[in-house]
């Protein structure tokens, strides 16, 4: 019986693309699948109109490719575009910097064109360009589509609407009330992150539309061990008995670094064996790093930025997580899970996606008004009451393995498929 073909194309993004990658590796088991990445073209599609335009601009910029061997630091987004270029299995590929946003547009055209022809099933991240343009093609070969929704729309609308004013904002945002018109009334199957988005889309079309999980850990490689613990800390120089803090993400307004360093600096001034690692980059290192040389904390230390395939063995080195998420993110996000998955109880800021995973006196706990205040205040009492979070970092494991393994995972991605070709 010849096996069902089914493409993924997803963005640039670190978790967009992890999602989708997890979910082709579970789809791979029993389907023809193959990931694309954007800007990642098809050689024969891209190496003229690439280069043709990139000679007229005079910017020709190939990203090289990624030594995981290597100790050199990688830019994130470099990494992944290159780790998306080894899951080309269709055809060979090459990382083209497209020119202008045009030529990416009329580039996705065609990369859409490509897979409706080849493939039975089209997968997209998005309800607008990605979704809409690969959904019009895969209609017009009569095959099957699904748009997962990563991001609010209402959030969508507001961006437009702070970037562009006049008749240029009337124009965009008919242009992209008319994109998510065509991915609603085309798509076989629409998949929301949230109850939010579900409820958005079901006021807009009244069947095929679900909220799903299915952000997927790796908890064989995200898992708690006594030893790597001990490594990392002699190799970070930190004791094993002192108590550290862990933020991992993009050192950045929107994630709160700054506010995990002023939850720390108001810790600190009354315990000292306090620690707090920086795991990632972003604007706001070089503040960070003024900050800790004019107020000499020498227990904050920043690693820059980690491969995934070891990001691990440093969020095994914490005790507990911060996570001050200024503005929602679309679903818990795979750096909440995996923290928790490596038994890491975690303080976070009360917002939508938090709020799923980080249920009180369980996974840790949700801060609200005075995040800096109420954040020191449960600490302390976590540091006080070592039997609790101990409790803690088993529920948390226990949450990731019933709820975001692979394995309970699995089911939820066949059955999307089958509810597709049905349909």
């Amino acid at each position: 019986m010849k096996k069902l073909k089914i493409a993924l194309i997803v963005s640039q993004s670190p978790a967009q693309f992890t999602l989708f990658q997890n979910i082709s590796g579970i789809l791979s088991d029993k389907y023809e699948v193959h990931l694309y990445q954007l800007p990642q073209m098809p050689e024969f599609l891209s190496a003229l109109p690439a280069r043709f335009f990139a000679l007229l601009r005079r910017k020709l910029s190939p990203h090289p490719p990624v030594n995981n061997n290597s100790k050199k630091q990688v830019n994130f987004k470099t990494a992944a575009v290159s780790r998306a270029c080894m899951c080309f299995k269709s055809v060979s590929a090459k990382v083209i910097a497209v020119p202008s946003r045009v030529i990416g547009r009329f580039y996705l055209f065609l990369l859409s064109f490509y897979i409706a022809l080849k493939y039975d099933v089209v997968i997209t991240h998005e309800i607008y360009w990605t979704g809409a343009i690969s959904t019009l093609c895969a209609k017009f070969f009569r095959k099957k589509s699904i748009s997962f929704i990563v991001g609010h729309s209402e959030e969508v609308y507001g961006m437009i609407k702070s970037k562009h004013k006049g008749i240029s904002r009337i124009l965009t945002l008919k242009l992209y009330t008319i994109l998510e018109f065509i991915t609603l009334r085309l798509a076989d199957v629409i998949v929301s992150a949230d109850y939010k988005d579900t409820e958005y889309l079901k006021g807009k079309r009244t069947k095929m539309v679900f909220e799903g999980k299915f952000a997927t850990v790796d908890i064989q490689q995200f898992k708690y061990n006594d030893k790597i613990k001990e490594i990392y800390r002699k190799k970070l120089g930190i004791p094993n008995v002192d108590p550290v803090f862990l933020f991992v993400g993009w050192l950045t307004e929107h994630d709160g670094a700054d506010i995990a360093l002023n939850i720390y600096r108001t810790l600190s001034r009354e315990k000292r064996n306090l620690w707090l690692i920086f795991i990632g980059s972003g604007i706001l290192e070089e503040h960070i790093k003024k900050i800790i040389t004019e107020e000499n904390l020498q227990k904050v230390i920043l690693t820059g930025y980690i491969p995934h395939n070891e990001i691990h063995n440093y969020m095994i080195a914490g005790d507990i997580g911060l996570m001050p998420l200024r503005e929602p993110q679309c679903g818990p996000g795979f750096t909440v899970l995996e923290l928790l998955a490596v038994e890491i109880p975690l303080i976070a800021t009360d917002v939508d996606s938090l709020r799923e995973v980080i249920i009180d006196y369980k996974t840790g706990f949700i801060v609200k008004e005075d995040i800096v205040g109420e954040a020191v205040q449960k600490i302390n009492f976590l540091l006080e009451s070592p039997d609790i979070l101990g409790k803690m970092r088993i529920n948390a494991r226990k949450m990731v393995e019933q709820d975001f393994s692979q394995e309970s995972i699995s089911a939820r991605v066949f059955s999307l498929i089958d509810t597709c070709m049905d349909s």
